[in-house]
């Protein structure tokens, strides 16, 4: 199998590539984004922003991206709570990019599965910008792709001046659509995905314990000489044949306990230690299973393999789109909840020079909490990490 990093050296390279042979078409936007601009696919988008409908979902997705802004303001500010005074804090939000492991990062994404998912994210989120623009006469200049640094982006580039001269309920209706799009197939896909692939799945493979991912470095299970893609079937005397199986043995147990943990390659002992008021082993699992023979016998393995890396994108598809999504409501200066934040007040503060001043408020602290969110843990696991170096 060739590595992800591999598989995104080629990946990366094809675009520089491509990039470099249309360098005439080539755009710069705010000096970091490198993007093509075209109005290919306007006129079919604007016979979608036709149907009446579009009004309809556009104004209630308003009232949806109130409520999913508030959830995610009190998540951040819970979030930073519980970071600043647990021992030893995990992150909650954090930097994922596909097909590299971040050190001190709990979530790795596969590069393919990554690269297909954000293709996903970002048309439906700009495609759903601009069909409702359109619906509301406002005019769309353009569509377009390219790249922020190394990640894939889409855009829509609509009419600015005419956009702040539309009337307020417009505008919150071309905001709020794209993160709730996103939330909205996020929430689709769960459902299609439990009605329709889980029974298949249920058919054509049988869980067989949890792989590890990865060992916290100076953890119980590093102690312990546990390693990755070493598959736990058995902690003492309690089975372990799926996630949710690990992680109710690891909520009944204490800190300090001594736990057996039997392994495809042997067993092995590790005294659990304690993080944010549980007990801790250190280790990241992942789901193991097998085919089952007559699956097998029946499919093939090349089918069954491409079924469950589509199943894997559609899992990502969700995970992305659900959490980005939900990020992009937080309002900050950059995000679409910006501008949600921005006209709601506007409402109420009818004075330009005070309605400015409370917003840039407001953008700072949460600009702060969010930046605090991502970057404490990380500050703690490099303090952790220099401390051990030095006293070793």
């Amino acid at each position: 199998m060739i590595p992800d990093f591999l598989i995104a050296i080629i990946f990366y390279s094809i675009l520089i590539i491509l990039f470099y042979i249309n360098r005439n078409k080539l755009q710069v936007m705010e000096k970091v984004f490198y993007v093509f601009k075209t109005k290919k696919g306007l006129n079919f988008l604007k016979k979608i922003s036709k149907f009446k409908f579009i009004k309809i979902l556009s104004t209630i997705s308003i009232f949806i991206a109130v409520y999913f802004m508030i959830q995610i303001c009190i998540f951040l500010f819970q979030s930073l709570y519980t970071i600043l005074t647990v021992p030893k804090p995990q992150p909650t939000i954090t930097l994922a990019i596909p097909g590299i492991k971040i050190p001190g990062s709990p979530i790795y994404i596969p590069f393919i599965e990554g690269i297909i998912s954000i293709f996903i994210l970002i048309i439906v989120h700009e495609i759903s910008h601009a069909i409702v623009a359109l619906n509301e006469k406002i005019k769309v200049k353009s569509l377009g792709f390219g790249l922020f640094i190394f990640l894939p982006i889409a855009f829509t580039e609509v009419d600015e001046r005419q956009m702040l001269k539309e009337s307020r309920i417009k505008r919150l209706r071309v905001a709020s659509i794209g993160s709730i799009a996103n939330i909205s197939l996020a929430f689709l896909l769960i459902y299609l995905t439990s009605v329709f692939l889980s029974p298949i799945t249920t058919n054509l493979v049988h869980l067989d314990g949890v792989k590890i991912i990865s060992v916290e470095k100076n953890s119980p299970a590093f102690n312990a000489s546990l390693k990755e893609n070493m598959v736990i079937k058995r902690i003492n005397d309690f089975e372990i044949n799926n996630i949710t199986e690990f992680v109710q043995f690891m909520n009944q147990s204490n800190p300090g306990e001594i736990v057996a943990v039997q392994t495809e390659n042997g067993t092995f002992y590790i005294k659990l230690s304690e993080k944010q008021n549980k007990a801790y082993m250190g280790v990241t699992v992942t789901q193991n299973w097998e085919y089952k023979k007559e699956a097998v016998m029946k499919y093939g393995k090349t089918l069954l393999n491409l079924f469950f890396k589509i199943l894997n994108v559609i899992t990502w598809t969700i995970n992305l789109n659900l959490s980005v999504g939900m990020v992009n409501l937080i309002p900050i200066w950059i995000a679409d909840g910006g501008r949600i934040v921005y006209d709601i007040f506007n409402i109420f503060i009818k004075e330009k020079k005070t309605l400015q001043l409370v917003i840039n408020a407001i953008f700072s602290i949460f600009t702060m909490v969010l930046i605090l969110n991502i970057i404490t843990p990380y500050i703690y696991y490099l303090y952790e990490q220099l401390a051990l170096s030095y006293f070793r």
